[in-house]
């Protein structure tokens, strides 16, 4: 039963990635940038949710809640990754290449090495109450950097602005999917720990 919603899971979301329309400027590409926005913000709105875990566990001093915001932190680090590998994907197809020069490309490889230094050093650490903060620092980084990075290449929610309704509907309902999945996998590992 557990596979089966999986797949469920994955089967709506490649659907919707094929049914949703395609972008006059984009055309097919729209697709690539279709799951890559929705599994970068899957992981971004799994952080937030890890640093407000993380606020607890350093309020309670709770080792089994950081056992588990740990496996989710890294579970959003995940689809934070495969956002990223779509991304480039998508510029290939858009722009050509791989812009380094472009600051939100920038941004994203420093978030993603902090991110992975700060989740391998949380392994190692033995205080629950640290860790807790960790989570609550990973999660006020991506939202304090976010903002303060500008867009040049990169263009700012030309989904959520798009004069068609589902193509703005597309990138919400993508997400919450992408969520659901990493939820999955979350489940899935705690459970092959016990």
């Amino acid at each position: 039963m557990r596979w089966l919603v999986l797949a469920l899971l994955l089967a709506l979301f490649i659907a919707v990635v094929f049914v949703a329309p395609l972008e006059k400027t984009l055309g097919e590409t729209i697709r690539l940038v279709y799951v890559h926005a929705a599994l970068t913000r899957a992981g971004m709105v799994g952080f937030y949710i890890c640093g407000l875990l993380g606020l607890i566990i350093a309020i309670t001093n709770h080792a089994k809640l950081q056992s588990w915001t740990q496996t989710a932190a890294w579970v959003s680090f995940g689809l934070f990754v495969l956002g990223g590998i779509f991304s480039i994907f998508a510029q290939q197809a858009s722009w050509g290449g791989v812009p380094l020069a472009e600051p939100r490309v920038r941004m994203s490889m420093t978030m993603t090495a902090i991110i992975v230094i700060v989740l391998l050093v949380n392994e190692w650490i033995p205080w629950v109450r640290v860790r807790g903060l960790l989570y609550v620092g990973i999660a006020g980084y991506i939202a304090w950097i976010l903002p303060r990075t500008p867009l040049v290449l990169h263009p700012e929610n030309a989904g959520g602005t798009s004069p068609s309704t589902w193509i703005r509907m597309a990138f919400p309902v993508l997400t919450v999917l992408a969520f659901f999945i990493g939820l999955w996998f979350l489940t899935f590992l705690k459970r092959s720990e016990v």
